[in-house]
């Protein structure tokens, strides 16, 4: 579970750092779909509606299946007969291209034909709607036909049954007349009994009777009240608005461009080694997180130079540095307050840098008389190095000197850039490849005071963390604490307890009983339940 919420947060935070690339592929894909909904040749599209007619089930109006109707007019009865009655025919597979089945209503079918010829697709909208049409009524005539052959033969029976009772009834009548007493009685009854015989035949007569009139309305001919009808002939193909269909266009092609570089983020995200979380940071380095602080990185020489001489940092960067200077510089009675401090960076992290200056701009603005030594140049912060050389012997900002000169008792800040495959800390006298003084992490004297990490979120592996330490510890120097600089906005973490501190803590209290799991552990070893 917990390699399940690293790699969420590593997606997550891989989506939020590229949020301008996202953004950038979405304008991409959606320019990429409007031109294509541009080039691509115009559709036009014709519909046509039939209105059927009520369904009878048992005598009873019943509902129609809208389902079942889609499904029956798209069927080959209908637009197989619709292909064939096109002129030229169409094969049925080319015609089912071009044509969809809806039903609006429960009673009503809907034919929408869309091609690239407004002809066609009128003549097609129009061919559909009719074979519908004599679907239905072909099929009605068909249920008629049998129909109507059942009510003939029950008609037929009834008449006969209905001339035997007529015929058996002028027997009794004619008998009665000549009878007394007790057999004209028995007569009487046999009459009354065929005299309400009669009324319930000649009743089901009536019946069948206007069964075949409804049956006749039901499998009535075109443009009958009752039978199906085009309600809706062929409407006049017209292509489509070009407004709508390039939004459609620009939002398939903008979500298709950002899902795939989302899908390429997530996985390149979890091949990433760098750490961002600062628990991460503390532990591959051995020492905890002193500070969190954004940086101000300048991109011209003017830029790094009026970060030397004016920096103002907010409440929160200015809190951050001060914490800085406290566990790095605190003496106390026995120890001397410490007035040598350095800042190692890694190469190619100029925010790491940014963060060094401001400390040390900073320092000076609070009084503290600071000297700013540079280190090994970095190619990737020329204008800091070139501000650092304009800069060097004077004072950008009243109480920081940048190079050499300084009262020896003024805090030095030296700034130091490690190698990653290969960091060493040489020593003093050493230069760089032209040939000038190299400043290093141990500069004449005895090693340094205090030495700070800084170092930005994402900037480095553990393997390059744990390399750098093995650099200071080498030098004799320790690393009193890390910077983190520019956390990642998912970290939660804090990374001011070691790894052993951290799995030491109890644990917090669960969200469904709000009892700490170590309170329950600790009172089932008490006896308690």
């Amino acid at each position: 579970m917990a390699e399940q919420l690293l790699d969420l947060h590593q997606g997550l935070g891989a989506l939020r750092r590229h949020r301008l690339a996202l953004a950038g592929t979405a304008l991409l894909g959606a320019a990429v779909g409007v031109t294509l909904s541009t080039l691509q040749a115009p559709t036009y599209t014709s519909t046509s509606q039939v209105l059927l007619p009520q369904l009878e089930v048992s005598g009873q109006l019943a509902n129609r299946d809208p389902a079942t109707e889609v499904k029956i007019a798209s069927s080959d009865l209908v637009l197989g007969a619709a292909a064939k009655a096109l002129d030229p025919p169409m094969s049925r597979e080319r015609l089912d291209s071009y044509v969809s089945v809806s039903a609006p209503s429960q009673d009503v079918v809907e034919y929408t034909v869309t091609t690239g010829d407004a002809d066609l697709a009128k003549s097609i909208a129009q061919a559909a709607a009719k074979a519908e049409v004599d679907y239905v009524q072909e099929s009605g005539s068909s249920l008629s036909a049998a129909h109507r052959e059942s009510l003939e033969n029950r008609k037929k029976t009834l008449n006969e049954t209905l001339s035997r009772v007529a015929a058996e009834y002028k027997t009794t009548h004619a008998r009665i007349k000549t009878e007394t007493g007790a057999q004209r009685a028995a007569d009487e009854t046999v009459q009354a009994t065929l005299t309400g015989q009669m009324s319930d035949l000649a009743g089901r007569l009536d019946s069948i009777a206007e069964e075949e009139q409804g049956l006749t309305a039901y499998a009535g001919g075109e443009g009958s009240s009752s039978g199906a009808r085009i309600i809706q002939p062929a409407t006049d193909a017209s292509p489509p608005d070009p407004v709508r269909k390039g939004a459609i266009y620009g939002l398939a092609g903008a979500g298709g461009f950002v899902l795939v570089l989302v899908l390429l983020l997530m996985l390149l995200a979890g091949r990433d080694k760098r750490l961002r979380m600062r628990d991460a940071i503390a532990d591959a380095c051995g020492s905890t997180v002193v500070a969190t602080i954004r940086s101000r990185v300048p991109h011209t020489v003017t830029g790094w130079t009026g970060l030397l001489s004016g920096y103002k940092p907010g409440a929160t960067d200015a809190w951050a540095i001060r914490q800085v200077l406290r566990r790095a510089l605190d003496g106390s009675e026995t120890t001397p307050r410490p007035t040598r401090l350095t800042m190692l960076t890694l190469d190619d992290d100029t925010a790491g840098l940014a963060v060094a200056i401001q400390t040390a701009s900073y320092a000076a603005g609070t009084g503290l008389h600071t000297r700013l030594v540079p280190g090994r140049r970095q190619p990737s912060a020329t204008a800091l190095w070139a501000a650092l050389r304009q800069a060097d012997g004077a004072e950008p900002r009243p109480g920081l000197r940048v190079g050499s000169g300084g009262d020896p008792a003024d805090l030095d800040v030296t700034l130091t850039v490690l190698d990653r495959k290969a960091p060493t800390l040489v020593g003093p006298g050493a230069t760089d490849a032209a040939g000038s003084p190299d400043a290093t992490a141990v500069p004449p004297g005895p090693p340094p005071d205090a030495v700070v990490l800084v170092l930005s979120a994402g900037a480095a592996t553990a393997d390059e963390l744990a390399r750098a330490a093995i650099a200071a510890d080498d030098a004799k120097a320790t690393i009193v604490g890390v910077v983190v600089v520019d956390p990642d906005q998912l970290d939660r973490t804090t990374g001011r307890l070691h790894q052993h501190e951290r799995t030491d803590q109890p644990a917090l209290p669960t969200r469904l009983t709000g009892i700490s799991p170590l309170t329950i552990g600790t009172a089932h070893r008490n006896g308690v339940r």
